[in-house]
């Protein structure tokens, strides 16, 4: 308990974007619950701080982490603000990388209908890019909301 109160203590005096980093270094060791506990206190700062790029980055992690952590309903609502904010910055990258997460989460929630509008967007953002190579990743996870668990509409 000692260390925990440490570790907070030394949070306050971190910036939000190293409070990011350190989160998505945890979750990258898949040490999630450390990740929401940082993120919970870095995304009110980031929000007040107005840095979009680095909220929409920050609610992905979160995202992510809930994810892994089987809470599938807060992964898809942080997953969602941050493919909102994606959308409003027109980072075109960003919303394919969103959309395909929040695909993959539905399809782990069984929402296959909420999947599918989810995964065909996405294929038609990455047929409007021309970027083969992720268009082929897009098939794939349509595969798992159509094929696996959805009704097939092909």
């Amino acid at each position: 308990m000692k260390g925990a109160l440490f570790i907070f203590a030394l949070l306050a005096a971190i910036s939000p974007a190293r409070m990011w980093e350190m989160a998505d270094s945890l979750y990258s060791e898949d040490r999630c619950a450390e990740a929401v506990e940082i993120l919970g206190d870095a995304i009110p700062q980031i929000r007040a701080s107005a840095d979009s790029v680095l909220l929409a980055e920050s609610l992905s992690t979160l995202a992510s982490s809930y994810f892994r952590l089987g809470a599938y309903n807060l992964a898809v609502k942080a997953q969602k603000e941050g493919y909102e904010i994606d959308l409003a910055l027109g980072d075109d990258s960003a919303v394919s990388s969103d959309l395909n997460n929040l695909a993959a989460m539905c399809i782990s929630a069984g929402e296959y209908g909420q999947a599918q509008a989810f995964i065909l967007e996405g294929i038609a953002l990455e047929e409007r890019l021309g970027r083969p190579e992720n268009l082929a990743g897009r098939y794939g996870m349509a595969r798992g909301a159509f094929g696996e668990g959805g009704k097939s509409v092909f």
